[in-house]
């Protein structure tokens, strides 16, 4: 039943919003049986289903990364404190004692003003930010209904009060059944549907699963890289297509390019990262392993 289990949990991942008559084609069990063991993996909280969102959804807002040293302080002391709690993506470097920590602003002087907080928390001997100029989803993270798009940190379009409240609902539970979202919304099946599209074609949010069991945690670098200007964007159009890519950035400093690797296990990790250096492009890098203490799925914001 385990190894069931774990391929059903490799289909969310691939396709949140994957059919129970495609998870029993895959699995080869009945459709009624592959509904009922999905739900009880979802039920038990070993994956929550939910999406990836551009801080458009939220407002005029920009994405930066703080990077501490925090010494021997505790770390969930420090995920508790006031600022972080905001944080909805946190990880600790292995082997040292720095924490990296997501937050977003509205203006420079919003991110002053966040990262002085962060100065005065519990335990920080050190601090560094840097600033997110353009971020682009790798091929980990493509949906299941339309292929992946570039997401800019200029905002792609509007949004309106439906839209809000669809990726209210799609946060805390992204595999809603379009019936459901309709109710939500107040229009028809068909028309929510094409809104939720639309929400993905735009590149203002992406389907994802987030893995909760910690026998299925998956191993993770970030690697700051820098590249000459003349090659950048071809170096980010060819590594986003690569499988262990979660995503890339364009930030402010002296390595102005940063690859987030995702994979299954240690050894796969360490195999994606020596592909990844071959690169003659790259000039320098730096590669931290992470130990991701919190993953809420969005570039910012608090999923409750």
């Amino acid at each position: 039943m385990r190894n069931t289990d774990d391929a059903i949990i490799s289909l969310l991942i691939n396709d949140t919003r994957i059919t129970h008559r495609r998870v029993a084609d895959e699995t080869g069990l009945p459709e009624s049986t592959a509904r009922t063991r999905m739900q009880r993996i979802i039920a038990d909280g070993r994956v929550t289903p939910s999406i990836l969102i551009h801080p458009r959804v939220d407002g005029e807002r920009f994405v930066y990364m703080v990077r501490l040293v925090v010494g021997s302080a505790d770390v969930q002391r420090l995920l508790d404190h006031g600022e972080f709690s905001e944080s909805p993506w946190v990880a600790r470097v292995d082997r040292t004692a720095e924490v990296i920590a997501q937050f977003s602003a509205a203006t420079p002087t919003e991110m002053a003003e966040g990262v002085d907080r962060v100065r005065r928390a519990p335990g920080v001997e050190r601090v560094s930010t840097s600033m997110v100029t353009r971020i682009y989803v790798g091929a980990r993270f493509e949906s299941g209904e339309v292929p992946h798009t570039e997401w800019s940190a200029t905002p792609t379009r509007d949004v309106d009060a439906i839209d809000r409240l669809l990726v209210s609902v799609l946060r805390l539970d992204g595999r809603a059944s379009y019936t459901d979202l309709a109710a939500a919304v107040g229009l028809t099946v068909a028309a929510t549907r094409r809104r939720v599209i639309r929400l993905v074609e735009d590149g203002l949010i992406r389907f994802a699963t987030r893995v909760n069991d910690v026998s299925l945690t998956m191993a993770e670098a970030a690697v700051d890289l820098d590249v000459a200007a003349m090659d950048v964007d071809g170096f980010v159009r060819e590594v986003r297509e690569r499988r262990s890519v979660r995503y890339v950035i364009e930030q402010t400093g002296a390595l102005p390019l940063a690859v987030y690797l995702v994979e299954s296990d240690e050894d796969a990790l360490t195999a994606a990262l020596d592909e990844l250096l071959e690169d003659p492009r790259i000039q320098g890098h730096r590669v931290d392993r992470l130990a991701v203490l919190r993953d809420r799925l969005s570039w910012f914001g608090a999923v409750s």
